[in-house]
């Protein structure tokens, strides 16, 4: 996977991928967060936690 890619994560959220760290071990990811103060957060993520999304 590489930047800018949507993605699913473990809990069933998508977002995009906004860096790669150490090729592919952990990705830092932007989703929407509709019930948070913003509308948008990004935390890193393990490879484990991380597929690509499936196609709409």
């Amino acid at each position: 996977m590489k930047e800018l890619d949507k993605v699913t994560l473990s809990d069933g959220r998508t977002g995009y991928i906004l860096e790669v760290f150490n090729d592919g071990e952990a990705y830092l990811i932007e989703f929407e967060t509709p019930e948070g103060s913003d509308r948008y957060d990004d935390a890193v993520f393990e490879a484990k936690d991380v597929r690509p999304a499936e196609a709409e």
